[in-house]
């Protein structure tokens, strides 16, 4: 009896650790080719108008053409968005069930509002994690409200059911600014 209990915990031991170890080799797999695939890594190809204010001191054309593009700290007019509409940062995992029902409800937002929505997945995107935990500096978002999915978009941020709460409210009012 001791025998089998002994080899049924070594089983399921290795059968979790091993799962786990081969997990995070996909994962090193997946990152290194989005990082050495140019055209398959969106955060690589992003333009300014994709990324958030760099929060160094040092400031190159670069940072400058991007913290103009979409500056959190700012508010959005109608001087300072473009005819794309208004920025909106979206991150979402690939392993996250919430994240699939809201990443369809900001696509509904998307073709029906003019909002100009970037999305970056961030489970097997370093560099999207990366710019994820700019947003997270910028915003000044709490510890508890470092998950996904979250939305950016002016000086507002909504995660999880406050994205379905809030964001169309805050986009109504942004587009309504914009048309005075």
């Amino acid at each position: 009896m001791q025998f089998t209990t002994i080899i049924t915990i070594l089983i399921a031991a290795l059968l979790l650790f091993g799962c786990t170890a081969q997990k995070a080799e996909e994962k090193t797999k997946v990152t290194a080719k989005n990082e050495t695939a140019g055209a398959e890594n969106p955060a690589k190809n992003a333009t300014a108008a994709n990324e958030p204010k760099n929060s160094s001191s040092e400031m190159t054309a670069e940072n400058k053409t991007t913290a103009d593009a979409i500056n959190p700290a700012s508010n959005a007019t109608a001087a300072n968005i473009s005819a794309s509409g208004i920025p909106v940062a979206y991150f979402y995992s690939a392993i996250c069930p919430f994240c699939k029902n809201a990443t369809i409800y900001v696509e509904m937002l998307e073709k029906k509002y003019p909002i100009s929505v970037q999305k970056y997945e961030i489970y097997y995107n370093l560099t999207n994690f990366n710019l994820f935990k700019q947003y997270v500096a910028e915003y000044r978002l709490k510890p508890d409200e470092f998950a996904v999915p979250t939305v950016f978009i002016n000086t507002s941020y909504y995660g999880g059911p406050n994205i379905y709460t809030g964001l169309e409210n805050k986009i109504q009012n942004l587009t309504k600014e914009t048309k005075k």
